[in-house]
């Protein structure tokens, strides 16, 4: 029976355009191929980090630098993390005003004026980092965190589905696990690939 259409991940349907030219010889046409949906499933511990740390999936699949920078920032919290805002918009505002005088008296050095905030607010932005890593040493908590979610959301640096298997997820769920998958897939979507909440 020939193949009216075909469900296939990203490997599969990459092997299936390679025999294109085979599919056009023996039955002159080529089938329909569909890409299969994917899941990425979020428990309540990294539901509850990926708000603790303002962090979406995707910032999780960039990878461990940028993920532990993102963390190491958002950990600075109470009095201090409010005093880094507070004079980074003073700082900014100071630099504004400055910038604007300067560049009245000489527009050519509007790019020098651009490169100085940017180095600025880098380097502030830096020492916010660093804090937080200090903080992050004195509490311990980061670097479980961070593995948590690297472990669940990006294991192996690859997708969910490529490394773990839905047997633990479904057994937590029970019998009725892949009927409620299926409703839960409505939620947010990239492209093929749904990231799921668990209940």
């Amino acid at each position: 029976m020939p193949t009216v259409a075909s469900i296939g991940g990203p490997t599969e349907i990459a092997y299936l355009a390679q025999a294109e030219v085979v599919y056009g010889q023996l039955l002159g046409r080529m089938p329909v191929v569909l890409p299969r949906a994917g899941f990425t499933l979020i428990d309540a511990k990294a539901s509850k980090l990926l708000r603790k740390y303002e962090l979406v999936v995707e910032e999780v699949w960039a990878g461990s630098q940028d993920l532990r920078h993102k963390m190491e920032k958002q950990s600075v919290t109470g009095s201090l993390a409010k005093d880094f805002e507070c004079d980074q918009k003073q700082i900014a505002e100071m630099l504004a005003k400055l910038g604007g005088k300067i560049e009245a008296l000489d527009p050519t050095l509007k790019n020098t004026v651009e490169k100085t905030r940017e180095g600025i607010e880098f380097h502030l932005d830096k020492l916010r980092r660093k804090a937080g890593m200090a903080l992050d040493q004195k509490a311990g908590l980061l670097a479980a965190h961070e593995q948590h979610l690297e472990s669940l959301l990006n294991p192996q640096k690859v997708l969910q589905e490529r490394e773990l298997c839905l047997l633990p997820f479904l057994a937590r769920w029970g019998a009725g696990g892949l009927s409620e998958l299926q409703k839960l897939s409505s939620g947010k979507k990239i492209g093929y690939h749904f990231i799921i909440q668990l209940p």
